[in-house]
């Protein structure tokens, strides 16, 4: 009898066992299922917050200005310039960097650069470009309108080398050195779109 019951003890722990294993393995391939479809649903980070897609944005829940008159020579920005800086986790894209795309724009706007040694001209396509000498590390705004940070007006201080290289990496200033020191600036590809879209071109 003793034996007996050993026997019947032993199969019943395997049987456990068994169930406890079956248990185990059907948790684990829900656990698996489960982690593809959330990680689907999570949305990932752009490489660039700068090329993010208005396409995707959710209607604006701000102030509505579009039914406000557009001034002439005004620069409206896309709304992907903001949610990029919502975006912006380690300097891809900055306050500085909006501010010198829209400077960049109400220039070639206006016809009037705040460059130092700049000045625009005309291609013998009619097309409009800011022109300077020396080297494009040395390029820099006006003192007036870029005060260096110590200064006591220095709050907003611009790299201008640096932020043009950003922009024309990001498409939106077309640079080109040229034999002779030469400096070319043209709207890149997004800046064109803005121009033609707001002035019909530059």
């Amino acid at each position: 009898m003793r034996k007996g019951g050993y026997e019947v003890g032993r199969y019943r722990r395997r049987r456990i066992v068994r169930t406890a294993a079956l248990a185990l393995g059907l948790v684990a391939l829900a656990v698996l299922a489960v982690i593809p479809s959330a990680a689907a649903r999570t949305p990932q980070p752009a490489a660039d917050p700068a090329l993010a897609n208005v396409d995707t944005f959710a209607p604006a829940k701000g102030v509505d200005l579009s039914s406000v008159p557009k001034e002439a020579g005004a620069v409206v920005l896309p709304r992907w310039v903001f949610a990029a800086l919502q975006s912006s986790q380690k300097g891809q894209w900055t306050v500085a960097d909006v501010g010198t795309v829209a400077t960049f724009i109400s220039m070639f706007t206006e016809r009037r650069s705040l460059i130092v040694d700049t000045h625009f001209e005309d291609s013998e396509e009619g097309e409009l470009i800011l022109v300077g000498r020396g080297s494009l590390t040395r390029i820099r705004f006006e003192p007036g309108v870029n005060p260096p940070l110590e200064a006591p007006s220095g709050a907003g201080y611009v790299d201008l080398p640096r932020a043009v290289e950003r922009l024309a990496a990001n498409g939106w200033l077309d640079v080109r050195e040229r034999s002779g020191g030469r400096i070319e600036i043209r709207p890149g590809t997004r800046a064109r779109k803005l121009l033609e879209r707001d002035h019909g071109g530059s």
